[in-house]
């Protein structure tokens, strides 16, 4: 059942939605939201807030669109409480609405809130209502975000699309170690290795200098938005959500005595010195591989068998 909530609203009053997932482990609920409300009408008496919580990511979409619906010009933006994944439904929400979005990074991710240097609790919430407060409209700062297409879906990503290695540890460490929060990336990564096989794909992409087309063994085909995913692990050291460009990972099919090295190496932005390791800057780029192989978007499952994705230049305008 979703719970909603609203604070006493004027006639004038614009509307904040925030977004939470009351049954994150990360944080306590009622706390981040309150302190969310007390910082801004600290600030400013211009908002009021309808926050939203649900059992399910369909559930929580559902009535946050059909809230956006309803009160259509009197949103004035949106909060998302989590990590990633939040993240992600907030930015799907937000540019499909042209609404500015705020960030309280409280997941055990967070990696496209650490790609914009987004701090953790009260500097998070501050900075929000400093922003929110601003005259005469809200201050914002311009990302960009992907665009991508699955199985004849399309939606925008945030931080990242993972295909591959790094998909196939997110489906791990989603279904046997979420307990560990942050260490399920690497209880993971020491699962998968022992047993994992480069997987046959075929791969084009098209960036300011180049075109090329890929087929072969590969061990992953992904794309960021920011440096890092899986909590820290910085796959595309040079990535940067305002650059009008895509980093594209692509490691061809390597051992996995060399596979154990570049994860490592990969959390201190070393591994590109490795020579199956290509890191490109493109605008638009098309992985395909088996039919099974699945396809995580800002560590969610999204669909199997491969993606499309291209750069949205400067469509998130974020709370910061």
């Amino acid at each position: 059942m979703c719970v909603v909530s609203a604070s006493h609203t004027e006639s004038d009053q614009k509307l904040v939605l925030v977004l939470s997932n009351r049954n994150s482990k990360q944080h306590h609920h009622s706390d981040t939201v309150g302190a969310i409300t007390a910082s801004v009408t600290a600030l400013t008496s211009r908002y009021a807030f309808q926050v939203l919580t649900a059992p399910s990511r369909t559930a929580l979409i559902a009535d946050a669109e059909r809230l956006l619906e309803r009160e259509g010009d009197r949103i004035a933006a949106v909060i998302v409480c989590g990590g990633d994944g939040m993240v992600n439904i907030g930015a799907n929400l937000a540019i499909k609405a042209d609404l500015p979005l705020g960030i309280v990074p409280l997941g055990s991710g967070n990696d496209f809130a650490r790609g914009m240097r987004i701090r953790r609790g009260t500097r998070a919430i501050n900075g929000i209502a400093r922003a929110l407060a601003a005259t005469p409209e809200p201050v914002t700062t311009a990302a960009d975000a992907l665009l991508v297409r699955v199985e004849n879906h399309q939606f925008y990503a945030a931080n990242s699309v993972n295909f591959g290695f790094d998909s196939q540890i997110n489906e791990i460490a989603n279904a046997r170690f979420a307990w560990l929060g942050g260490a399920r990336y690497l209880a993971s990564l020491v699962r998968l290795i022992p047993r994992f096989k480069p997987t046959r794909m075929r791969v084009s992409y098209e960036g300011p200098a180049r075109k090329a087309s890929l087929d072969g063994s590969f061990t992953l085909v992904s794309l960021l938005n920011t440096a890092a995913v899986g909590g820290g692990i910085r796959l595309a050291p040079g990535a940067a959500a305002g650059d009008g460009e895509l980093d594209a990972v692509i490691i061809r099919g390597i051992s996995r005595a060399l596979l154990s090295a570049v994860f490592p190496l990969a959390t201190v932005g070393l591994h590109p010195w490795l020579s199956p390791v290509k890191l490109v800057r493109i605008r638009e780029l098309t992985a395909t591989g088996p039919a099974e192989l699945p396809v995580y978007v800002d560590g969610d499952l999204v669909g199997f068998g491969g993606y499309t994705a291209e750069v949205a230049p400067g469509v998130l305008r974020l709370l910061i």
